[in-house]
């Protein structure tokens, strides 16, 4: 159950966590990774959180893989994939889908606008901090708010979905 208490702490751990990776690169995902450990140990369906948390890393890594190599992205000292702060970071993304986004996945429409406004912000924060750079900026800006306006709604769904699932049930009955 979500109360307001860890809806702040995740809501704050996750912005603690955006900003040393943004600001610190690999160094500050070590931070990340902790503040991840720390979370999944506090969940009391841990296993299913933690697939909740590796399903976003991973479609995270595609998703931003394929805009890297299409040409719209390009990271501070990677040729040839993501960075590792990066990777850390959308499996903290992870970790809030059912938490402090949880109230989300009721408002679909919600969810389409935030990530339509929100995922490019941040990425457009992430060029101003020198960890990413953009091919053109009001295209990549464009493609951005497309993919976020798919991707935020389309991850909370999968989250829910995966937190009702076969294995979620077995977790809290076992």
């Amino acid at each position: 159950m979500l109360t307001a208490t860890s809806f702040w702490a995740n809501l704050i751990g996750f912005q603690a966590v955006w900003w040393a990776c943004a600001l610190y690169g690999d160094a500050g995902a070590w931070a990340a990774l902790a503040w991840l450990a720390g979370h999944i140990a506090l969940q009391p369906r841990r296993v299913t959180e933690l697939l909740v948390v590796v399903v976003c890393a991973v479609i995270g890594w595609v998703v931003d893989s394929t805009l890297m190599h299409s040409g719209w992205l390009s990271f501070d000292g990677s040729s040839w994939g993501l960075p590792f702060w990066l990777c850390v970071l959308w499996a903290c993304f992870g970790a809030t889908l059912n938490h402090s986004m949880q109230p989300l996945q009721q408002r679909i429409w919600l969810a389409t606008l935030l990530g339509a406004v929100g995922g490019p912000m941040s990425y457009y924060a992430g060029t101003a901090l020198g960890r990413l750079s953009f091919a053109e900026t009001t295209p990549t800006l464009i493609v951005l708010s497309t993919v976020w306006a798919v991707m935020l709604p389309g991850l909370l769904v999968l989250a829910r979905w995966l937190s009702t699932s076969h294995l979620a049930r077995r977790e809290v009955a076992g």
